[in-house]
Parts: structure tokens; C-alpha cells; sequence
């Protein structure tokens, strides 16, 4: 039926945005307090956190240096921390353009699905219309209807408008997630490169740093 189409591509939508939503936690963090002393643990920083925030990850460490507080308190470049902390979950997500590539193919997987069941469903439901439905409609044409071929038709419309439906909220949904991950992919391209640079910048005699 049409409407499980419908409930297919809401679900499998539903299920895509845990999916690229979570993240894993197996990060540790440690970061030194104003009297320096080091402060560690497996949640994001502490609030007693001042500098030298790092992030470890499979061995690799990240760090950033946490702006300290103005006299409201606040940290002045908390957007450029929350961003440093995004980014940090973007590159321990996605080591290279093939694992988002195929990250990008299992969650649409299913909503295409979804998609290709709902255009079957109309496909078939037009042909109804077009074939038994229709011939039926001209035998009685300029008489009363049958009470059943009337339900039949109404119900073939229903069908017709359920399968539409399903199909608009699946494509809105490729193209949300495609923009998702289309985004990302920008992100980490500029991030891989800085990244690249600054090895360059720290090991200009290495192989990948020569002539470029």
C-alpha cells in the first residue's frame, strides 16, 4: 500500500538522522586549570578548564588554546571553540572522502528505496486508471455509476495521491541529506588541506611537502 511507502521514507529519514547525527564517544580530553595544574577525562572540558584544551582520539592528540574569560565571565570566542570541537568530530568521523562517500550511500540507501517503492505503487495505480478503470467509466458513460466502481475510483485517486506524497518527502529528503553531506565534505577538504600545510610548515623536507 501506498501508505507504507510513506511511512518508509519518514522512518528510514528518521533512522539517517541518528545516523548522521551521533558520533562515536571514545574521545578522552584533558585541559590545565589558571594554576596549571592538568585536569583529565572522558567528557568534553570542565569548566575549570583555562588552556591547552586537548582531545585524544585512537593516539592522536588535538589540542586548542581556550580563550580565557572576560569579566562577565563568558568565553569571548565560544563559537570559534564550539566550531574547533565540530570540526575535531568531523575529522575522527571521516579519516577520507571514501569513508563519507560511503557513509553518504548507506544513508540514503534506504529512503531511495523507500522512493522506488512509492513510484511501483503509482505506476501501478495509473495503469489501474488507465486500463480496467477506464474502460469500466466508458461502458457507463452518461449513466449512474456502480456504487463499488465509484469506491474503486476514489480509492485508485487515494492511491494515486498517497504515492506522490511518499515520493515528494523521499526526494526532499535526498536532497536534505545530500546537502549534509555535500557540506561536510567541503569542510574537511579545507581541513585536510590546512592540516597539510602545516606539516609542510613543520617538515618542508618531506616527500609529499616537496615542489608544492
Amino acid at each position: 500500500m501506498p501508505s507504507r511507502q510513506l511511512c518508509a521514507c519518514l522512518g528510514a529519514a528518521f533512522a539517517v538522522l541518528g545516523v548522521t547525527d551521533s558520533l562515536a564517544d571514545d574521545s578522552a580530553y584533558s585541559c590545565k586549570d589558571r594554576s596549571g595544574q592538568a585536569l583529565t577525562g572522558s567528557g568534553p572540558p570542565a569548566n575549570e578548564c583555562d588552556r591547552d584544551i586537548c582531545r585524544y582520539t585512537h593516539g592522536v592528540k588535538t589540542c586548542e588554546d581556550d580563550p580565557p574569560e572576560d569579566a562577565t565571565g563568558s568565553i569571548p570566542d565560544a563559537k570559534a571553540h564550539e566550531q574547533f570541537l565540530s570540526d575535531a568530530a568531523l575529522l575522527d568521523r571521516y579519516k577520507n572522502e571514501a569513508q563519507l562517500a560511503d557513509a553518504r550511500s548507506r544513508s540514503l540507501a534506504p529512503i531511495q528505496s523507500a522512493l522506488d517503492d512509492a513510484t511501483k505503487s503509482l505506476e501501478t495505480a495509473e495503469r489501474e486508471r488507465e486500463g480496467p478503470l477506464n474502460d469500466q467509466l466508458e461502458f457507463y458513460k452518461g449513466r449512474t455509476l456502480p456504487p463499488a466502481l465509484v469506491d474503486q475510483v476514489n480509492s485508485n485517486e487515494q492511491a494515486q495521491q498517497l504515492a506522490k506524497k511518499s515520493m515528494q518527502d523521499c526526494e526532499r529528503e535526498i536532497r536534505r541529506l545530500n546537502g549534509v553531506f555535500d557540506q561536510q565534505l567541503s569542510r574537511l577538504r579545507t581541513l585536510w588541506k590546512n592540516a597539510h600545510v602545516d606539516e609542510c610548515r613543520k617538515h618542508p623536507s618531506s616527500v609529499d611537502c616537496r615542489d608544492k
